[in-house]
């Protein structure tokens, strides 16, 4: 089995996960920083990508 470390199914998701993440850190979204995802790998891929 491989993984990437998913977070969220599908690249769109990326941004409801930092929403996610700004409620959990009580944080704006701008202010956010490196606590948000660095880029939009962190989805499910399919077996032909991995």
């Amino acid at each position: 089995m491989a993984t990437t470390d998913p977070r969220y199914h599908d690249p769109d998701r990326r941004r409801p996960a930092d929403v996610l993440t700004c409620i959990r850190r009580t944080a704006t979204i701008d202010n956010l920083g490196l606590e948000a995802e660095p880029n939009g790998e962190r989805c499910l891929k399919p077996l032909p990508e991995m």
